[in-house]
């Protein structure tokens, strides 16, 4: 379960990330 947690959490900054790169 905080395996999973983790990879969303994860998933959820790098899409951030790319949402802002994309933006830029």
């Amino acid at each position: 379960m905080l395996r999973r947690l983790n990879i969303h959490k994860t998933a959820k900054v790098l899409y951030r990330r790319h949402n802002i790169s994309n933006l830029e």
